[in-house]
């Protein structure tokens, strides 16, 4: 089986609009079963998304969290000062 032309932006949806979203549907509108032009088609589409990138949100939420807990835990194994810690922040541009 062969990709969609433009899979690549739909892998990476969360980084695209709507707009183009529809556009790739449409370039490969005779191998889906359904019409990407139609107002319900578009109106499913714009929710699953809208719902989709709330999670996404969430997750990266608490992937940030996660990381800079993991990344304290980390300086206080190593004991290092606070001048090091900025020293690190700044190597790889942490906040």
């Amino acid at each position: 089986m062969t990709a969609l032309q433009g899979s690549t932006i739909l892998r990476a949806y969360d980084s695209h609009g709507l707009e183009d979203l529809l556009a790739v549907m449409r370039r490969n509108r005779a191998r889906l079963s359904r019409d990407p032009d139609s107002r319900a088609f578009r109106e499913e589409l714009q929710r699953e998304l809208s719902k989709s990138l709330d999670r996404l949100g969430d997750l990266r939420g608490t992937l940030d969290a996660d990381e800079t807990e993991a990344e304290r835990q980390v300086y206080e194994l190593y004991e290092l000062p606070n001048s090091h810690r900025a020293m690190v922040d700044a190597e790889f541009d942490r906040h």
